[in-house]
C-alpha cells in the first residue's frame, strides 16, 4: 500500500487545507475594511480623526504581506487584465498631471475611490481571501451589514430621527437626496447598490444556514429588498430586475423557483406601499420625474462635445463640471437648470475626460474583468462556496453596469465592493479539501 497526496507538496496541502478551515488575520481584516467603507467620506462627522477603513485597509495589506513573507502558499493568478487595470491608472495620472488636477483634492479622492482601490481589491481580493472560510465569512458580514444599512434606510424614510445612525442622516445638509432613502453613505445611489449586494448575501446566507441563522438572513433579505425600493431611485430599481433576469440565466436552479422569488418581491414592495404612508404617490411622482432626466441629457451632450473637440486626449481628469459650461447649450425640449455636475455615465466621463482611447482601454478593462469574472466557470470541479461567491458577482456586476449607464458612481463603499467580488469570482481556484489516499 502507498500513500500519495494530490497534489504533491504535503505542505503546501496542508496550508491549503487550513485555509478552507479558518480566516487568516489578514482576510478578517480585509473583510472588517470592506464593511468600515460605508462610513466612507463621513469619519470626521462621526468625531474619527482617522478614516479606519482606509487604516484597517493598509492594515489588511501589510499582514498578507507578513504572512506571504513567512512562506504562506499564494496562487497570485496574474491575468492581462491586471496589466490593463496598471496602464489605465498610469494613464489617468498624466492626464491629471497635464490637466494641473494631479494636485486637487477632489480630483484625487476621485481617482482613489473610483479606480485605484477598486482596481487593487480585484487584483487582491483572490489571493487575500483565497479559502472557503474567508469567502463564507465576507457573505456574511454582508449579511449583517446589510441588516444595518437596511434598517438606517428605512427609519431615514419613515422616522423616528433619533434612531438614526449616525447622527448626521438627520441633517438635510449632508449630503443628497435628503427626501428618498439613504443610508451611512448619505445618498441614495450608493444606498441602493450595496442594499442589492447585501441583500442578495443575505439570501446566500439563508440558503446556506439552518435555525435562526436562516430566519434572520431571510429577514435581512426582505428588508434590503425594502429599503432599495424606498430610496426612491430609478436605476436602482431597474438594476434589481435586470438583477433577478441575470441570475435566472447564468444559473438554471434558480429559474424553478422564480415564481416565488418574484411573489416574494412584490410581497415585499406592496408591504411597504401599505405600510409607509404616501409612499404609493411619491414613487408615482418620482417615476415620473423629468428635470433629473434633462440633466442627463445636458450632460451628456457636454460629455460627447468634448469627445468630439478632444477625441484622443479629453479635458483632462476631474476637468468635466469646470469645462460643461463651454458645452452646455439650452434645448428647447426642456430647461436648464444645473450645470454644476458630473457626467451621468461613467463611460461617457471616462471619453470625456481622457480621450477615446482610455475610455475604450476602461471598457476593455470591465468585459475582461468584471464581466468575464461573472460568464466565466472557474476551474475545478464547483464548490459551494465558490457558487455563492459567482451568483453574489452576478449580482454586484450586473447592478453596477446598470447604475453606471445613469450615474457617476462616485461612491467608494459601492466601487470597492463590487470589484472586490468580481475579483473573487475571477480568481475562484479549486483547491484540496484534503489529502487523497491512493490504496494499491
Amino acid at each position: 500500500m502507498a500513500d500519495t497526496l494530490a497534489p504533491a507538496g504535503s505542505a503546501h496541502v496542508a496550508q491549503q487545507v487550513d485555509l478552507q478551515r479558518h480566516a487568516p488575520a489578514h482576510a478578517r481584516l480585509l473583510v472588517a475594511a470592506i464593511v468600515l467603507g460605508i462610513y466612507s467620506g463621513h469619519w470626521g462627522l462621526m468625531g474619527v480623526p482617522v478614516p479606519l477603513d482606509r487604516l484597517a485597509m493598509a492594515g489588511a495589506v501589510a499582514l498578507f504581506v507578513v504572512w506571504w513573507a513567512r512562506g504562506r502558499p499564494v496562487d497570485w493568478g496574474f491575468d492581462p487584465v491586471h496589466v490593463l487595470m496598471l496602464l489605465s491608472v498610469l494613464g489617468m495620472l498624466v492626464s491629471a498631471s497635464a490637466a494641473g488636477t494631479l494636485g486637487d483634492r477632489a480630483s484625487q479622492f476621485a481617482l482613489l475611490d473610483r479606480v485605484v482601490m477598486p482596481y487593487l481589491a480585484f487584483f487582491l481580493a483572490p489571493v487575500a481571501l483565497a479559502g472557503d472560510r474567508s469567502r463564507r465569512l465576507l457573505v456574511q458580514a454582508l449579511t449583517v451589514t446589510g441588516a444595518y444599512v437596511a434598517v438606517t434606510t428605512i427609519v431615514s424614510v419613515t422616522g423616528p430621527d433619533w434612531l438614526l445612525f449616525p447622527r448626521y442622516l438627520a441633517d438635510p445638509s449632508v449630503g443628497i437626496a435628503h427626501d428618498r432613502g439613504r443610508g451611512p453613505s448619505a445618498e441614495s445611489v450608493g444606498t441602493g447598490l450595496l442594499l442589492v449586494v447585501c441583500g442578495a448575501a443575505a439570501v446566500i446566507n439563508a440558503v446556506r444556514t439552518r435555525g435562526t441563522a436562516r430566519a434572520a438572513s431571510g429577514t435581512t433579505g426582505a428588508l434590503c429588498t425594502a429599503a432599495a425600493f424606498l430610496t426612491l431611485t430609478r436605476s436602482i430599481w431597474v438594476s434589481m430586475v435586470a438583477v433577478v433576469l441575470a441570475v435566472v440565466v447564468m444559473f438554471p436552479e434558480v429559474r424553478r423557483r422564480l415564481p416565488a422569488l418574484v411573489a416574494a418581491v412584490a410581497l415585499v414592495v406592496g408591504a411597504a406601499l401599505t405600510l409607509v404612508p404616501g409612499l404609493g404617490s411619491t414613487a408615482l411622482d418620482r417615476l415620473g420625474t423629468q428635470r433629473t432626466l434633462e440633466d442627463r441629457a445636458y450632460t451628456n451632450d457636454a460629455a460627447i462635445g468634448m469627445v468630439v473637440h478632444h477625441p484622443l486626449t479629453g479635458v483632462g481628469w476631474g476637468r468635466f463640471v469646470a469645462e460643461s459650461p463651454d458645452y452646455i447649450f439650452q434645448h428647447d425640449t426642456g430647461p436648464l437648470t444645473n450645470v454644476d455636475i458630473e457626467v451621468h455615465n461613467v463611460f461617457l466621463s471616462r471619453a470625456s475626460e481622457l480621450g477615446v482611447p482610455a475610455a475604450l482601454l476602461f471598457a476593455a478593462i470591465v468585459l475582461l474583468g468584471p464581466v468575464r469574472a461573472v460568464v466565466r466557470r472557474g476551474t475545478g470541479p464547483a464548490t459551494e462556496t465558490g457558487t455563492d461567491i459567482r451568483a453574489l458577482a452576478t449580482v454586484a456586476v450586473v447592478a453596477w453596469l446598470v447604475v453606471s449607464m445613469v450615474t457617476g458612481l462616485s461612491f467608494a463603499f459601492a466601487n470597492l465592493l463590487v470589484w472586490a467580488i468580481a475579483g473573487l469570482a475571477l480568481g475562484l481556484r479549486a483547491v484540496p479539501a484534503a489529502p487523497v489516499q491512493e490504496r494499491s
